[in-house]
């Protein structure tokens, strides 16, 4: 089972919060290998209802349907959403 982080950077909210049948998202890892990339964003245990320390890999960015999400685990911090913006912003060139 691969889980996603729902991207919630100001641009792509109000599509998030829509009535469209899809949301981006970032795929989460729990290698540790992947926290060494480069603008990778490592959320630990427990946080956000994540079981496990994971990665953040900014390249991988996809739209999926909602069918596909099981629902929320939990809220990022907001100091880890800073880093999860910074990180996207890069491997987005914005």
């Amino acid at each position: 089972m691969t889980t996603f982080l729902v991207v919630g950077f100001s641009q792509a909210q109000p599509l998030n919060d829509s009535l469209l049948g899809t949301v981006i998202v970032a795929a989460l890892t729990t290698r540790p290998a992947a926290a060494g990339y480069p603008h990778a964003v490592t959320i630990p245990a427990g946080v956000a209802g994540l079981p496990r320390s994971s990665v953040l890999k900014p390249t991988e960015i996809a739209t999926v349907d909602r069918d596909r999400l099981d629902g929320p685990l939990g809220s990022l911090p907001p100091v880890v959403v800073g880093e999860v913006d910074r990180c996207l912003r890069f491997a987005l060139g914005l």
